[in-house]
């Protein structure tokens, strides 16, 4: 089993400050080591996460706001983790947007200050990671998707390849805060990801990637959102046809 952790943040009501300008918070990753005798029997493999759960803390974070506050000019870096946030209510807020996504609920991030997510796991609840992948790319408002390449809403799971967004500033006005960057972290929740996924958005640098989306979003029930490199050519083996007039209708294609 990963390390668990529940103790992120004081008994008290205030958020926990941090005392440098740089902190990093590096979950526990396996050393190498010189190679021991074989042993009669193999061994258990080290986790390679560290699991900070916040399940003690859900009524504080709840009623006196963020564990964490960040001051402008400090940093904070989390890496190697998972974060365990399933039975916290709406961890990111509401009103969920990739140019303003942060963990509003954990962090307070103001303006000149920074934090850094790197090869972390965010485990949420099946309706927040819902409400996250409807905000990413959403129904009611698609022209909102920034069709960025570094951003992948598949399989039930939302990736964060490497992505900019802001932070609430400290009166709760969304994207005036601090930088947040996202590099390789997953939005998940337990079990397989979210069924039937209210969206899907990927990106396409060959041309098989588009037969290989239309198949992966079949149980998508919203919009699908397609992000095409500059140079994608579609295959020449006939599973592509060109739809109307060529003359008239440039960039239409149907597949199969």
């Amino acid at each position: 089993m990963p390390e668990t952790r529940d103790d992120a943040a004081p008994e008290g009501h205030a958020p926990l400050l941090l005392p440098a300008a740089s902190v990093a918070l590096v979950g526990q990753v396996p050393q190498p080591r010189e190679a021991p005798p074989p042993p009669p029997m193999p061994a258990a493999p080290e986790p390679p996460f560290t699991t900070i759960t916040w399940w003690q803390l859900v009524d504080k974070l709840e009623k006196s706001g963020p564990a964490v506050g960040l001051a402008p000019g400090q940093d904070l870096t989390l890496t190697a983790l998972t974060l365990f946030l399933v039975d916290l209510t709406a961890p990111f807020g509401y009103g969920v947007t990739l140019p303003t996504l942060a963990l509003a609920s954990l962090f307070a991030v103001p303006a000149g200050a920074r934090l850094l997510l790197q090869d972390v796991v965010v485990v949420l609840s099946i309706i927040d990671l819902q409400l996250a992948m409807s905000g990413i790319c959403s129904v009611h408002d698609t022209g909102a998707f920034p069709y960025s390449l570094s951003v992948v809403v598949d399989g039930g799971v939302v990736r964060l390849i490497d992505h900019t967004s802001r932070a609430p500033d400290e009166n709760g006005t969304a994207g005036a805060g601090g930088e947040v960057r996202w590099i390789n972290v997953t939005l998940t929740c337990p079990g397989n990801g979210v069924e039937n996924p209210p969206c899907a958005a990927r990106p396409i640098r060959e041309g098989w990637e588009l037969g290989v989306a239309a198949l992966r979003t079949v149980r998508t029930v919203g919009p699908v959102m397609l992000s095409l490199a500059s140079d994608v050519a579609l295959p020449a083996d006939g599973s592509w046809t060109q739809v109307g007039d060529r003359e008239r209708v440039a960039g239409r294609a149907r597949c199969c």
